[in-house]
């Protein structure tokens, strides 16, 4: 199995100047949801969709308790997820508060073996858009 790509056209922007440039994209294929995900594990018969639904559901919900308390959770056989936060500079500490916080988010970083598939993987020109 390869990545498929698009070639995109894009506007680059600088110097008060405007260029045309082309890129590749990830073509992507199809989105997974929740019930195909928990349809697919299930036929690899270690359990029902309904019980692989309820498992993932409770671990989104185990992590989010755990992000929104600061701490970095690492799951083995998928990555990190930790807590984010992106902040306007200040002149002095004193003026570093919550309102200097403009945004928060989550990091993930995927294992070595997910990195490896993708990395193994190829690319190849997609057949449309």
């Amino acid at each position: 199995m390869a990545i498929g790509y698009i070639k995109k056209r894009q506007k680059l922007h600088g110097d008060g100047k405007s260029k045309e440039v082309y890129l590749a994209k990830v073509n992507y294929n199809n989105y997974i949801d929740t019930e195909a995900f928990a349809l697919e594990v299930s036929k690899q018969g270690c359990a029902s969709p309904a019980t692989v639904m309820m498992v993932l559901r409770e671990v989104e919900d185990c992590i989010s308790r755990h992000l929104v308390s600061g701490d970095v959770v690492k799951l083995d056989s998928i990555g990190t997820f930790a807590p984010t936060i992106s902040a306007k500079a200040q002149d002095s500490a004193e003026k570093v508060n919550q309102f200097s916080i403009t945004k928060t988010g989550i990091l993930f970083k995927p294992t070595w073996r997910l990195k490896r598939a993708i990395r193994n993987a190829g690319v190849r020109l997609a057949d449309k858009a």
